[in-house]
């Protein structure tokens, strides 16, 4: 008999599984194994029909589309790890490269989740490329910094905000070593960045 794996899932997503479990009835490990195998045929599929397409349209070749498919997935593997460190359903304060990141309201009732951050490296440790699946209303606290989303740069001073919506990269510099930030992440059905 193969023996067992077990998967550690991230706060955000035991409490999306818990609550799969309370409308179907169904354990957590069927739940969870069911939605993995749909993901991993639906990669399959898809990077099939990406490639011959890619072959087809623009003439790329099996080892430009494996080598572009590789650098996705380090872009991926690092989004994946930025989101882990930035959300893992944190106790009231998680240290991440510089950065004390307090949870105001985890949005457990499927409202907003509201995070501040502070810079507490004198470094003035900057936040690198990533992107989130919510959309992010940003207001500057204290210090300023400058955001860059989607090729545009922007430098935040205290009480100014920014919006960046759901998938668009974007990166923080900050500029002073008295930074602090509010992030609310919406991703509620017609929720509007302006």
């Amino acid at each position: 008999m193969p023996r067992e794996k077990h998967l550690v899932l991230d706060y955000h997503v035991h409490q999306l599984l818990v609550g799969m479990r309370k409308k179907t009835g169904l354990p957590m490990r069927r739940i969870g194994n069911t939605i993995l195998r749909c993901s991993l045929r639906s990669w399959g599929t898809l990077h099939r029909l990406l490639g011959a397409a890619l072959r087809e349209v623009a003439g790329v070749n099996e080892s430009q589309f494996e080598e572009a498919i590789s650098i996705a997935f380090e872009h991926l593997r690092d989004t994946a790890l930025l989101d882990d460190e930035f959300h893992s359903g944190s106790t009231p304060s998680t240290e991440w490269k510089g950065w004390a990141i307090r949870t105001l309201d985890g949005g457990t009732r499927g409202g907003s989740r509201i995070l501040e951050y502070t810079l507490t490296s004198k470094r003035l440790q900057s936040m690198p490329q990533h992107h989130h699946d919510e959309n992010v209303h940003l207001l500057s606290l204290n210090g300023h910094v400058l955001v860059s989303i989607g090729g545009t740069q922007q430098i935040l001073f205290p009480n100014q905000s920014v919006d960046i919506r759901a998938g668009v990269v974007h990166s923080l510099e900050p500029l002073a070593s008295d930074v602090r930030l509010l992030a609310t992440f919406t991703n509620h059905v017609g929720a509007s960045l302006g």
